[in-house]
């Protein structure tokens, strides 16, 4: 929290001395007028009020978007879905955590029913084998067994480099290689650990 509110707080004071207003921002004024109301007792009824709100991709949610979520389902005493995966909970730079998603009933004050989808209908076998190896090392989650839909297996090869400059020209080769063999650039994908390290790639190409 501390790490993260210094960081918020700089950032606040820099985008109010541009003037400039955000989608955070206006999250907070809805929030800000949602719980209002709900604290005056001010409920929604009818056509006006929601009978069920449902979430998806909860795993990126910050405290902001929580308190909004919350204040939402209060005012209209509706019942509330989430939907999302703790493995991909990737955002915390941004104040988010896997702990809303792993104990929602401390967050929202009510219990919860958890159904876990299993069977991965994106990924050859191998990749979800590969991924779960490593996700598995992950300390704040719920273990789960995955099973990949397709029984196909992707081409796995690895490559080692000794320098920024090698691992430039073997993408390169790479991107290359696909558009020689018909195929669009836009087919390629490049993925780093952080951004940062996308940079050299993104000036180089």
């Amino acid at each position: 929290y501390e790490s993260f509110f210094e960081f918020w707080r700089h950032a606040s004071e820099h985008l109010i001395s541009n003037a400039t207003f955000t989608l955070e921002d206006q999250k907070y004024f809805a929030y800000l007028d949602e719980q209002q109301k709900v604290d005056k007792k001010n409920f929604l009824s009818g056509a006006a009020a929601y009978n069920h709100v449902l979430v998806d991709e909860f795993q990126d949610i910050n405290p902001l978007d929580l308190g909004l979520i919350k204040a939402i389902c209060e005012r209209s005493r509706a019942t509330l879905t989430i939907v999302g995966d703790d493995d991909q909970a990737i955002f915390e730079w941004r104040g988010t955590t896997p702990e809303y998603i792993l104990s929602p009933d401390k967050f929202f004050g009510t219990d919860f029913s958890t159904f876990t989808l299993q069977k991965n209908y994106r990924s050859p076998a191998n990749i979800l084998a590969m991924s779960q190896k490593l996700i598995a090392r992950n300390q704040r989650r719920v273990p789960k067994k995955i099973e990949a839909a397709k029984s196909e297996d992707a081409e796995i090869e690895l490559r080692e480099v000794d320098s920024i400059t090698e691992a430039l020209e073997l993408v390169h080769q790479e991107v290359a290689d696909a558009i020689g063999e018909g195929n669009s650039p836009s087919r390629v994908a490049l993925i780093g650990r952080k951004r940062s390290q996308l940079i050299p790639y993104q000036v180089f190409f």
